[in-house]
């Protein structure tokens, strides 16, 4: 009923006034321009369809002031031609119409000036010269009627064209804002430099760089977009937005949505320049643009590394310098950002777990490479090493310390004790392996073993807490 009451004291008058048959209303052929109130619908069915569409709200706006524009000049070259139609067509007119004035100072064929579609161009050439006012002179007024008609379209155009050239003049001052907002940074760029009084190639090497920054200021404004958005959307577009390189971080697939998307959050994006290092630790860096060096690897797009950036121990983490090659736009991760992100209690089992795992894998691969270049170097024997004495060569290696030293006094420690005990003289240790190859068989077997009961413990973990 509510409804019903609103519809009828708003827009019923005016949608039963515009579907009347005027059509069987001979005597009256000008109560068919009623039927133009149907237009009022436009802007509601546009905004329908513009979800759909997509179309930016400047480009619509220009388009929506040329129709404007057109439809009057329409109007009016209708209202001219039927001005000059009926004068013709009428006995006692009492002088000429503009359109005989027209073709007694110009000539021409008679058709031109006897068919209805070159009468209705002739009045819209008038109406675009009254619109844009510039006046050729040669059509003008001949008669009282006309004169009035002439003054009254004149008000009208002019009124409709100062209104439209102000719009549309703001419209195009906002039609690239990401754009008129870099040139007034690198006008503010420019003079700085000259008032600091910079050498010339540190102008063209900053120049270049806020050239190269342009899409950093275009994520900042999408970001923003996205904060607007429901939790659930967030969730949708940031998993969308970061699918390339979500894939080769396992930790982070396993996060539940509203963690993925406070990690999303807090990236960060960043630009270096060419030859650039970075030398951030416990930080994830994802290659959005640009070419750079990794530890001897070639990272590009859709690349990333840090991802052990969850390992609290600085001696199992990597320690690789990267280089830039050229303009190098990446996405930071900073790890104290990262445990502010992730507050449920299902996914902080979940990155401990990954703690634990990365933790020992790194441990073993740290152990074997530095038991190989001990080897390599000292060509020692350490099956002779007491248990203690291994343990605290391990910790030593787990804890990055210098442990050449440490290895020749155990050693020496070792063959001492066991000559002393036997009461003979020492002799030099033979040179083999490090670790005996039944003893290396069963450390590898027991790691498999370790890391395959650390996945199992961790996916019960898992079914129990979903």
């Amino acid at each position: 009923r509510k409804i019903a009451y609103r519809y009828i004291t708003g827009w019923f008058f005016i949608d039963l006034t515009s579907s009347l048959p005027y059509q069987f209303l001979s005597t009256y052929p000008a109560a068919r321009l009623l039927r133009l109130l149907r237009l009022h619908r436009a802007p509601s069915i546009v905004r329908q369809h513009q979800s759909s569409i997509g179309v930016s709200f400047a480009i619509l706006s220009l388009s929506k002031f040329y129709v404007v524009l057109f439809f009057t000049c329409h109007w009016i070259a209708c209202i001219w031609a039927s001005i000059a139609w009926n004068s013709e067509n009428s006995e006692t007119s009492e002088s000429g119409s503009w359109l005989q004035a027209l073709e007694s100072s110009k000539g021409g064929p008679a058709s031109l000036y006897s068919s209805w579609l070159n009468v209705y161009t002739i009045s819209l050439y008038w109406a675009i010269m009254t619109l844009t006012s510039i006046g050729y002179g040669d059509i003008t007024p001949q008669n009282g009627t006309e004169y009035v008609v002439a003054c009254c379209c004149m008000a009208v155009v002019s009124s409709m064209w100062a209104v439209v050239i102000g719009q549309m003049c703001g419209v195009l001052a906002t039609l690239l804002p990401h754009d008129v907002a870099f040139k007034r940074t690198m006008d503010d760029l420019n003079w700085m430099m000259r008032d600091r009084g910079m050498p010339k190639h540190l102008r063209s090497k900053l120049r270049r760089y806020f050239w190269e920054s342009r899409s950093l200021t275009r994520l900042m404004e999408q970001r923003k977009v996205i904060e607007r958005m429901s939790p659930m959307l967030q969730g949708v577009v940031a998993r969308q937005l970061s699918e390339q390189w979500l894939s080769k971080v396992r930790y982070l697939q396993l996060l539940d949505q509203e963690t993925l998307v406070a990690v999303a959050r807090k990236l960060t994006p960043q630009l270096f320049a060419p030859h650039e290092a970075i030398e951030k630790q416990r930080t994830l860096f994802v290659v959005r643009r640009g070419v750079c060096m990794h530890g001897g690897r070639v990272l590009v797009a859709g690349s990333l590394w840090g991802e052990d950036m969850l390992v609290s121990n600085d001696a199992l983490r990597e320690h690789y310098s990267v280089r830039c090659l050229t303009y190098l736009e990446v996405l930071s991760l900073r790890y104290p950002d990262f445990q502010i992100a992730v507050q449920s209690e299902k996914s902080r089992r979940i990155i401990r777990w990954w703690q634990i795992r990365l933790s020992l894998t790194h441990g073993v691969k740290k152990i074997a490479d530095q038991v190989r270049q001990l080897h390599a170097r000292e060509k020692a024997q350490f099956d002779t090493l007491r248990w203690e004495d291994r343990r605290s060569l391990l910790a030593r290696i787990l804890r990055g310390d210098n442990i050449q030293s440490f290895a020749r006094k155990s050693t020496t420690c070792s063959s001492n004790s066991k000559s002393s005990e036997i009461g003979t003289e020492v002799e030099p240790a033979p040179s083999g392996v490090l670790v005996a190859s039944e003893e290396f068989e069963s450390m590898k077997q027991a790691i498999i073993h370790l890391t395959k009961t650390v996945e199992q413990l961790q996916q019960t973990v898992l079914e129990r807490s979903g």
